[in-house]
């Protein structure tokens, strides 16, 4: 398959998936989900050449079909969300690990300047602090993913400067996003009552499906 029409896929299961959280079409909505990630797989292997970021890469991809998958059952049992929650997890490390890997590492923005660490560090403070009391026996694994998330993005970040800056800029703002789409989960999962977010399930998607297109497309360009 040719990496247009893979993209073409991408695209149109994205769209379909999005039109079907609006309208409410939950058969849509759960055979679409698992869709997404094997498309902008399939799109990213045709269009890249083979070397070791790239192959994390598409383990990131891999996993986070894994986190899509169990998170459609997550009303059925905790398991669930937390199987999901190991394999995001597990994506956002393969992705942090393909970035450190790629070349001229100690050339990158925060290799050079550490100190632009800190805004998505105090983010993450943020973050764990406002869920604190609503975490419980949650209250390691997501301390755990949220430094890892940080350190996904921290890694994004490092890209400036060691490759063409419109790759490193997808790569950055498909990051960012993805953290908030997990963000979003979050605060919908452990702080719903307190909050009120407006359709949260169509946010997560959106910023899920971006960021992800983002990143692979950053890589891509890479």
């Amino acid at each position: 398959m040719s990496s247009k029409t893979s993209l073409i896929l991408f695209i149109t299961t994205a769209i379909i998936h999005l039109f079907a959280i609006i309208l409410a079409i939950e058969t849509i909505v759960f055979w679409s989900k698992p869709l997404l990630m094997i498309t902008l797989g399939l799109y990213f292997y045709s269009a890249s050449t083979r070397s070791i970021f790239t192959r994390w890469m598409m383990l990131g991809i891999v996993f986070s079909f894994g986190g899509d998958v169990a998170l459609l059952f997550q009303a059925n049992a905790p398991i669930y969300f937390i199987l999901g929650l190991a394999s995001f997890l597990i994506a956002h490390l393969c992705y942090a690990y393909a970035m450190f890997r790629f070349p001229k590492y100690k050339e990158g923005l925060i290799a050079k300047k550490m100190w632009w660490s800190i805004p998505l560090l105090i983010y993450g403070v943020i973050l764990v602090s406002f869920l604190w009391s609503g975490l419980g026996e949650m209250t390691v694994p997501v301390v755990i993913y949220s430094l890892v998330i940080m350190l996904m993005g921290i890694s994004a970040v490092n890209m400036l400067g060691r490759t063409a800056q419109q790759a490193a800029t997808l790569i950055i703002i498909g990051a960012l996003l993805f953290i908030l789409s997990d963000s979003i989960i979050a605060l919908n999962k452990f702080k719903s009552a307190q909050l009120s977010i407006p359709n949260p399930r169509l946010l997560i998607m959106l910023t899920y499906i971006t960021g992800q297109f983002l990143i692979i497309r950053g890589a891509l360009k890479s």
